[in-house]
């Protein structure tokens, strides 16, 4: 933040997660999945789901201009299936690399998750912001 401040830069952060996931029909294991998920972003020290709340913080802080707004990602039967059957296989092995205990339960959920979505009876939401950044005074110097 104080390095796009100091530099007077605007930027433009797209499809920055929120750690937000909403699927349907919902399944108890959601959450776990998603809360194991969501701690293996943050590891080493990474930011995760926690990005826009830390960039907010520091652009506010250094005086920019910040305006955010939702933009989540919808995935549903219309979508590549073959792209949201990765999507999910990629979050279930995240999630059990972060808690193994999640082995077993977390196949069983991604079987059924997978079995919903060739019947095309499964919907995602994914949890995203987009984030303008105007340093202040930058908007005059046109």
């Amino acid at each position: 933040g104080s390095a796009l401040a100091a530099a007077r830069q605007p930027a433009l952060f797209s499809l920055t997660v929120t750690g937000d996931m909403e699927l349907s029909p919902a399944h108890p294991l959601d959450s776990h999945v998603l809360r194991a998920f969501n701690d293996h972003q943050r590891r080493g020290g990474r930011a995760g789901p926690d990005a826009v709340r830390i960039l907010t913080r520091a652009f506010r802080a250094t005086g920019c201009m910040l305006w955010t707004t939702e933009t989540p990602w919808l995935l549903d039967r219309h979508d590549d299936g073959e792209f949201v059957r990765r999507f999910l296989t990629d979050r279930v092995a995240a999630a059990v690399a972060q808690d193994p205990g999640l082995s077993s339960v977390g196949a069983d959920w991604l079987a059924l998750r997978l079995a919903q979505l060739a019947e095309h009876a499964l919907e995602i939401s994914v949890g995203h912001r987009d984030m303008l950044v105007l340093p202040r005074g930058r908007h005059r110097d046109a």
